[in-house]
C-alpha cells in the first residue's frame, strides 16, 4: 500500500475540477497517508521536480493534479524509473482518465492511489519529444494554438468554440503522411496512443493507453465539408464507420507539408511540420484500479 504521496498540481487546470483536490487529499489523509502538495509555476519546473522525486525515492508515488498536459510534465520525469505516477482529473478534457475510467469521486480516486495496480504505459515521440495520449497536426493543432487558456479557465469547453470555428473556415491543410513507408494525403492526422479523444469522444474503437501501440487517424484532404463531417462523426461516436477516414496501427508517422503546419502533442501547442513520430523506448508506470491492468 502506498503512503507518502508528492502532488504537483498544475494551478491554472480547468473549471471542472476546482474542488476535487482538496477532497482526494483528505480521503488520503484519513487512511493515515502522507501528502505533500507542490505546485510549479511553470511545466519546466513540473518535469524537474518530477525527475527529482523519481531519482530520490521519498515518496511512493507522484500524482499529477491536473489535465492531460500536466500528467505529460509529471510523467516524462517518471520514465523509465520505478516509481509510479497517479492522477487527480482536473482538467477540461482528461482524456487519460477517461481511458483509465477514473471518474471524480474523491474516495475512489484515493483507494485507486493507495491500492491500484501500475500499468506500464508505452507512449510516443514526436520529433523526439514524448508524449502519452495523442499528437496531431492540422486542426486540432490550430485549434490549441488559437485557445484563449485564461478563457479557458473560466468558462471551459465554452472557451473553445471560436478557435475551433476560426479552424473550421480558414483554409484547409494539405498533408503528406507517411505512414510505415506507405504514403497517404490528408486534411488532418491525430496518431494516437489512446482510445479516447477531446474527454470522452471515442477516436480508436479496441484500444486505450494501456494497450501498447498507435493508431494513426487520418481525416480526408476535401475541405470544409469533409471535416465537419468527421468532427460529426466524431461526436456521434461513429468515427469507425466513415469510409473516408483511416485508422491504421502504426510504428512510425511521418507528416510533411508545402508550407508549416501546427502541432499539438497531450493538446498543447508544441510545434509545426514536418513531423516524425516513433513509440518511446521507455515505459512509464501508472497507477490504475486492478482490473484495468493488463
Amino acid at each position: 500500500m502506498r503512503r507518502r504521496f508528492l502532488v504537483l498540481v498544475n494551478p491554472t487546470a480547468g473549471v471542472k475540477g476546482r474542488g476535487l483536490l482538496p477532497r482526494v487529499v483528505a480521503a488520503l489523509e484519513r487512511r493515515d497517508a502522507e501528502v505533500v502538495i507542490e505546485a510549479p509555476a511553470r511545466a519546466t519546473e513540473m518535469r524537474r521536480r518530477a525527475t527529482e522525486a523519481a531519482a530520490d525515492r521519498n515518496f511512493d508515488a507522484i500524482v499529477a493534479a491536473g489535465g492531460d498536459g500536466t500528467f505529460r510534465e509529471v510523467a516524462i520525469g517518471a520514465l523509465g524509473t520505478t516509481i509510479p505516477v497517479g492522477l487527480v482529473p482536473l482538467g477540461n478534457g482528461n482524456v487519460l482518465a477517461h481511458d483509465l475510467g477514473l471518474g471524480r469521486d474523491p474516495e475512489r480516486i484515493a483507494h485507486v492511489l493507495m491500492e491500484g495496480g501500475a500499468a506500464e504505459v508505452v507512449g510516443g515521440l514526436a520529433n523526439g519529444e514524448p508524449f502519452f495520449l495523442m499528437a496531431g497536426a492540422g486542426f486540432d493543432a490550430r485549434v490549441a494554438a488559437r485557445l484563449n487558456r485564461r478563457l479557458q479557465n473560466r468558462l471551459g469547453s465554452l472557451a473553445y468554440a471560436p478557435p475551433i470555428t476560426s479552424a473550421i473556415v480558414g483554409t484547409p491543410d494539405r498533408l503528406r503522411v507517411t505512414v510505415d513507408g506507405r504514403e497517404h494525403d490528408a486534411g488532418w492526422v491525430v496518431v494516437s496512443n489512446a482510445r479516447h479523444y477531446a474527454g470522452a469522444f471515442e477516436l480508436v474503437r479496441g484500444t486505450d493507453v494501456l494497450e501498447p501501440g498507435l493508431h494513426a487517424v487520418l481525416f480526408p484532404p476535401h475541405g470544409r465539408t469533409a471535416l465537419i463531417g468527421g468532427l460529426l462523426a466524431l461526436a456521434a461516436g461513429r468515427l469507425h464507420r466513415r469510409r473516408d477516414i483511416a485508422i491504421i496501427p502504426c510504428r512510425r508517422v511521418e507528416v510533411h507539408a508545402d508550407r508549416p503546419v501546427p502541432v499539438e502533442i497531450d493538446g498543447d501547442p508544441f510545434a509545426a511540420t514536418p513531423l516524425l513520430i516513433e513509440p518511446h523506448p521507455q515505459t512509464v508506470r501508472v497507477i490504475v484500479d486492478h482490473f484495468r491492468q493488463r
